[in-house]
C-alpha cells in the first residue's frame, strides 16, 4: 500500500491547488474588466457555475435576490444535496426574514443561521418535525418534502393551489407518502416539479442545490412573486449544514431544467458515467439479489459510495465487488453492513484494457418476515470528489434508484 496512489489525498490536493489558481486568476484579471460592462452580463461569482450549465439562470436568480448563498465565497456546490434547514431558510428569506417565537425542537439551536427560519415556518405550519422535539435540520430533503413545504408556503401566502395534475402515469406513484400526494399534484400541474423521466417522479429522491434553485425560480415565476429588492444579505454561508449533509449526500438523477419545465436533465451530459441499480420482487422472509451496474466508465481509479435503504424491511447480508472492478480495483466494504454503509474502490493505476462497463457491486438482501407490501428504494449515493479517474480528476456520475418490491 505504500506505493499506491492515495486518490482521496491526491484529489484534495488538486482541489486546493485549483482553488488557489482560480483566486489568483480572479485577482489578476479584475482590474482589467470593462468598466462599461453592465451588471446583467456579468458572470456569477462562483467558480463551479458556468454559463453553459442548465441551472445558470436559476442560480443567478436566487443569488441576485439574496435567497441562496454559496457554500463558500466562490463556491455554490450545485451538485450537493439540500438539507431541510436550508430549504426552510430559503423560503424565510423570500418572506423577508420575519422574526418569530422560540421553538421546542432540540436539534435547532439558537446560534444557527436557520433558527428564526425554522421558528417562523413551524409557527405557520409550513413545516413540522418528525416529532415534537426533532426537526431533522441536517437531514437531506426529499423531492416530496420540498413539494409539501412549497405547497404549504403557497397556502400560507394565500395563493391559488387548486390546480392539480393526474399522477397516475408515474410507475412509482405508490412510493409517494400520503401527506405529499396533494402537494406533488400541485407542483406537477404548475411545472414547479415534474418527473425524473416520462414515467417516474422519484418522490423519495434527494434534491440538489441547483434543483432547489430551479424550483424556487419556477415558483416565483408561477405566482409572479415580486421581490422589489434583494433580501437582506445572507449573514452566513450554507456550509455549516452542508458539512453535515455531506454524510448523506448524493449525486442524483433528479435534476431540474427550468427552461423546459422538466426534471429529467442531470448535471453533465448523456456521456457521463451512469450507475443503475437493478429491481427485484420477493416475498417476506426470502432473499433477493440486487446488482449495481456502471455504463460509460471513464476509467475510475477511486470511488466511494454510500448505500441507503429501509432497514425495517431489508437486511443486507453480503456485498461484493462486481466484474467491472474485480481484479482491477481493491474493494473495501463497510465493517458493518447496514444502511449508510460506505464502500470504497481504489487502485494504483488503470490501463485502457482494464476499463470496463458492467457490474460494480452485488448485494444480497434478506426481506424481513414483517415487511409490508410495497416498493422499497435502494440508493447508492456519492458526494463531490468521491469518484476520480486515473488522472485523479473528479468524475460526475449520475445514479438511478433501484427498488425491491415486496409482495405477500
Amino acid at each position: 500500500m505504500g506505493s499506491k496512489k492515495k486518490w482521496i489525498i491526491g484529489c484534495s490536493t488538486l482541489l486546493v491547488l485549483t482553488s488557489l489558481i482560480v483566486v489568483y486568476a480572479s485577482m489578476t484579471t479584475s482590474g482589467g474588466a470593462d468598466a462599461n460592462e453592465s451588471e446583467s452580463t456579468k458572470k456569477i461569482v462562483f467558480n463551479d457555475v458556468e454559463q453553459s450549465d442548465w441551472f445558470y439562470d436559476d442560480v443567478q436568480y436566487v443569488k441576485e435576490k439574496g435567497l441562496m448563498s454559496g457554500t463558500g465565497e466562490i463556491v455554490f456546490s450545485p451538485s450537493e444535496t439540500m438539507t431541510r434547514a436550508m430549504v426552510v431558510a430559503v423560503l424565510w428569506r423570500l418572506e423577508g426574514q420575519p422574526k418569530s417565537n422560540d421553538i421546542t425542537f432540540d436539534d435547532v439551536k439558537r446560534d444557527t443561521y436557520y433558527y428564526n427560519a425554522v421558528a417562523w415556518a413551524a409557527k405557520n405550519k409550513i413545516v413540522s418535525g418528525y416529532d415534537e422535539k426533532t426537526f431533522g435540520s441536517d437531514d437531506n430533503v426529499t423531492r416530496e418534502q420540498i413539494a409539501a413545504i412549497f405547497y404549504r408556503f403557497a397556502g400560507y401566502k394565500g395563493y391559488d393551489v387548486s390546480k392539480k395534475a393526474d399522477l397516475s402515469k408515474y410507475t412509482d406513484l405508490e412510493t409517494i407518502s400520503d401527506y405529499a400526494v396533494n402537494a406533488l399534484e400541485w407542483t406537477v400541474a404548475n411545472g414547479i416539479i415534474t418527473g425524473t423521466s416520462e414515467n417516474t417522479i422519484s418522490p423519495q429522491g434527494n434534491a440538489l442545490r441547483c434543483q432547489v434553485a430551479a424550483i424556487l425560480k419556477r415558483f416565483c415565476d408561477t405566482y409572479n412573486t415580486d421581490i422589489d429588492k434583494e433580501s437582506a444579505s445572507v449573514s452566513q454561508n450554507e456550509h455549516i449544514t452542508l458539512e453535515n449533509s455531506k454524510k448523506n449526500s448524493t449525486s442524483s438523477s433528479t435534476g431540474g431544467k427550468s427552461n423546459s419545465n422538466s426534471d429529467s436533465q442531470t448535471i453533465g451530459n448523456a456521456n457521463n458515467p451512469l450507475i443503475t441499480i437493478s429491481e427485484a420482487t420477493a416475498l417476506p422472509g426470502k432473499d433477493v439479489r440486487i446488482v449495481a451496474t456502471i455504463k460509460n466508465n471513464p476509467g475510475i481509479l477511486g470511488m466511494t459510495l454510500t448505500l441507503n435503504y429501509d432497514e425495517t424491511a431489508l437486511k443486507l447480508q453480503k456485498a461484493e465487488s462486481g466484474n467491472a472492478f474485480r481484479d482491477v480495483l481493491d474493494f473495501t466494504p463497510s465493517k458493518t453492513l447496514s444502511s449508510s454503509s460506505r464502500f470504497v474502490w481504489d487502485g494504483v493505476d488503470i490501463t485502457n484494457d482494464k476499463i470496463k462497463d458492467g457490474e460494480i457491486m452485488i448485494m444480497d438482501f434478506h426481506i424481513s418476515e414483517n415487511a409490508e407490501s410495497g416498493k422499497y428504494p435502494i440508493y447508492l449515493n456519492c458526494a463531490d470528489g468521491d469518484i476520480v479517474d486515473s488522472n485523479l480528476q473528479a468524475v460526475s456520475v449520475t445514479t438511478e434508484t433501484g427498488y425491491i418490491t415486496v409482495e405477500k
